[in-house]
């Protein structure tokens, strides 16, 4: 599964969290509204347990439902996982406490490999069929992946979790706001990077989605009104 989204807890969570780290999930992250509960979505697709949790980056939207499924693995970048880490011995507030002690003891490092994919140098074939794979897009944080989804029959897109907010900002050639930058990403000159290089991808294959993890009306093109069911990579 693609991200978690928001913890049901994240007001709560948030209490740990340093004054100016409130400030800024509550700027921020804190902003998401919980729609529908993570198990009850996975039920809507069929889906009881997944085979892993796989994150884009380990932001409390994104990584806020991993207590919620305590038994799977999450997958994630080594540079990510080392982020967590470090959290969890001295919190910085660019992981939420809570959801770090969740992570700790089943945390999967991806295993990138120098064999290039669509206009990215390494990455990982989840199944090894090009059906699901992930490609290092570090700057956001340490290791932000984006995950490309081939699904026989089904829509081809990548999900590019937070390396901009809105789908627009390809054809745009416009990235986030200053303000955004400042605010979210560890790495602006990094980020920009491969901010251009979604530009490059775009214009290389004009058919492929562009998924940015928070453009709603984006997941309401590719998947249909309801919206509420996320993108989902499980099994029974």
């Amino acid at each position: 599964m693609l991200d978690t989204g928001i913890s049901p807890s994240a007001e709560e969570e948030a209490k740990e969290l340093g004054l100016w780290s409130r400030f800024v999930f509550s700027q921020t992250a804190g902003r998401n509204q919980q729609r529908r509960k993570l198990s009850e979505a996975l039920a809507a697709l069929g889906v009881t347990t997944p085979l892993a949790l796989l994150l884009s980056h380990s932001h409390s939207d994104h990584a806020g439902g991993v207590s919620t499924l305590p038994s799977v693995p999450v997958w994630l970048a080594a540079e990510e996982k080392a982020l967590v880490e470090s959290e969890l011995e001295h919190s910085g507030g660019v992981v939420m406490p809570a959801q770090a002690r969740a992570m700790r003891d089943r945390m999967v490092s991806l295993p990138f490999e120098a064999k290039p994919f669509a206009n990215f140098d390494r990455s990982y074939d989840v199944f090894g069929d090009g059906s699901v794979v992930v490609v290092p897009t570090f700057g956001h944080t340490p290791g932000s992946v984006a995950t490309f989804i081939n699904g026989a029959g089904g829509p081809r897109f990548v999900h590019v979790g937070d390396l901009i907010n809105l789908e627009e900002s390809i054809t745009r050639h416009v990235g986030k706001s200053w303000l955004m930058r400042e605010f979210t990403d560890q790495d602006d000159a990094a980020t920009q990077e491969q901010v251009a290089r979604l530009v490059q991808l775009h214009e290389q294959d004009p058919s492929l989605v562009i998924l940015p993890a928070h453009d709603r009306a984006a997941f309401v093109r590719l998947f249909g009104v309801d919206a509420a069911l996320p993108p989902c990579v499980g099994w029974k």
